[in-house]
């Protein structure tokens, strides 16, 4: 079966917890013959060469852009709230 993990933790450094649980769930996914792709929302910064050398072609990075994704946001809340009922909220 193929599998797509997708997150904003890197799989490398393994400094904390988060990374290590995914880096685990990676391995015995892979190890149970699962053909796993991860795809890596580079909003924390991580050792994208370490996890090229691992995962090969099923190593996806995507670079997050903190403020294209909050104008977004905006623009989709003023779409389905008027401004005037947004302006009373604010307050």
């Amino acid at each position: 079966m193929k599998i797509l993990l997708a997150g904003h933790v890197p799989l490398f450094p393994t400094t904390a917890g988060n990374r290590q649980r995914l880096l685990a769930l990676l391995s015995e996914l892979t190890a149970m013959g699962h053909v796993v792709h991860f795809c890596h929302i580079a909003a924390d910064p991580g050792d994208t060469v370490a996890m090229e050398e691992m995962l090969g072609e099923r190593y996806h990075h995507f670079q997050y852009d903190g403020i294209r994704a909050r104008a977004h946001r905006l623009r989709l809340w003023n779409e389905f709230l008027p401004v005037r009922a947004y302006n009373r909220m604010m307050r």
